[in-house]
């Protein structure tokens, strides 16, 4: 039995959808390789999923797919953001994932040569007053000449201000250079028009520090606006909007400030006809050694209305991580117990501040019921919504008169106080011993 899932080993550039398909992402990919192999103009694309949808394995198997499953041209380089956000400068890192990617013959070797030579006088320790001037900003001018001004004697300034310029012109030579050699690794026509796309991948750039993620789109937008250069950020907009408030406050209008940079967005989404959860639950149970009948019961919950538009695939796998951590006897309880249990771990990954008071049983029933979907029973009684609504109202409600009978069919010649003994029981054994960090924000 394991803790956790394991990573799935996906080689990037060799493994593809195919055989690894478990969320239906396949189409998307097709339809982002139709885009950056027909589009010459510089486009960058927000690949948009929430924390734990999958962001980054639809990317790395996309890097495989688009040539080999899907006919793709375009060169497809892949750099993770996050494992480079302890640098200063994300220009080294961009710069490195591209020497490393491109695959061509002498021409392009020449090409990353130029490319690298420039890159190395842009970099830090030049800063956005730097980068301000030789994208042609004024900001840098003044705040440089300022400097100069400070640093000098009034028979020094002359001299001062001639090296500054000096200085500047040399930064502003090099983002010439740097963008003459990017654009010779899109082998252009004699029109000037790109033969050979590029596209880098940028991954994991909401985990990032906020000035790093930001950072990285200011480069990408200074740096790489060249005819033939694509990017596709994998991210969620939600936490870079954030990112955005932190550098700037939180009076700016983050979405706003962010369409300058992404030009496209494309929702993660999935094309299962059946709920991405209950899926990707089938696909990699088996691989933790959770018992069938356990199992099971986890499917029903998964398939509640409730519940299943609502788990994401990262939730999925917090979910088996807690059924492993349940004690040994678990699957030898009787099934209402299991189900209650059940219930506060679900809650626990999804509703997070409504766990403590159904654990202690002061939650409002009818909170309960709207949080799993559930709604009264009609007639008879018959699988796990119907049973649910039964046990939960008993273990909630003061006076669940409307399930007194569910419950003596179930737990005969006992009486309710035994009973409610017996659920907490059950759940301080099934929950009290571990507790799972880094909860969901509710």
């Amino acid at each position: 039995m394991r803790l956790t899932i394991p990573e799935p080993k996906i080689e990037i550039g060799k493994d593809g959808f195919e055989g690894n398909d478990l969320l239906g992402r396949a189409g998307l990919g097709q339809k982002l390789t139709e885009l950056v192999d027909k589009i010459d103009d510089p486009i960058v694309i927000a690949i948009d999923g929430g924390w734990g949808s999958g962001k980054s394995f639809f990317l790395k198997l996309w890097v495989g797919a688009h040539s080999q499953e899907f006919g793709g041209k375009a060169q497809v380089i892949y750099f993770d953001a996050f494992e480079h956000d302890f640098l200063d400068d994300p220009l080294i890192g961009l710069i490195g994932a591209i020497s490393t990617g491109m695959k061509g013959d002498t021409p392009t070797r020449a090409a990353l040569k130029k490319l690298k030579s420039a890159a190395a006088l842009l970099a830090k320790p030049i800063t956005h007053v730097a980068l301000a001037y030789a994208t042609s900003g004024a900001t840098g001018i003044v705040g440089g000449l300022a400097d100069a001004a400070i640093s000098a004697t009034s028979g020094e300034l002359s001299k001062a201000v001639d090296q500054f310029w000096k200085r500047e012109d040399g930064k502003r030579a090099a983002m010439l250079n740097f963008r003459a050699a990017l654009q010779k690794l899109t082998k252009p026509d004699a029109n000037g028009e790109p033969t050979q796309k590029i596209v880098l991948i940028v991954d994991e750039l909401d985990r990032c520090r906020p000035d790093y993620a930001l950072l990285i789109l200011e480069t990408i937008k200074h740096f790489f606006t060249v005819q033939g250069v694509h990017f596709v950020l994998g991210v969620h907009l939600n936490t870079l909007e954030n990112s955005v408030k932190a550098r700037y406050g939180s009076g700016i209008e983050a979405a706003g400030y962010l369409q300058k940079f992404i030009h496209l967005t494309m929702p993660l989404t999935t094309s299962k006809s059946e709920a991405t959860a209950l899926h990707y639950f089938n696909a990699v149970s088996a691989k933790q050694g959770i018992g069938a009948e356990l199992c099971d019961h986890i499917r029903q919950f998964l398939d509640l209305p409730g519940i299943a538009a609502k788990m994401s695939v990262r939730d999925v796998q917090r979910l088996m991580t807690r059924a492993v951590l349940l004690p040994a006897d678990f699957q030898g309880y009787h099934w209402p117990y299991q189900y209650i249990a059940l219930s506060a771990i679900f809650l626990s990954i999804l509703f997070p501040k409504h766990y403590p008071p159904f654990r202690l049983g002061s939650l409002p029933f009818a909170t309960f019921a709207t949080d799993f979907g559930l709604s009264e029973p009609q007639d008879s009684t018959t699988g796990l919504p119907d049973s649910l609504w039964h046990l939960s109202n008993y273990w909630l409600s003061a006076d669940p008169v409307t399930s007194k009978k569910f419950i003596g069919q179930l737990f005969i010649n006992m009486n309710p106080n035994r009973i409610r003994k017996e659920f907490e029981h059950v759940l301080s054994d099934s929950l009290d011993t571990f507790t799972l960090q880094n909860q969901p924000v509710a």
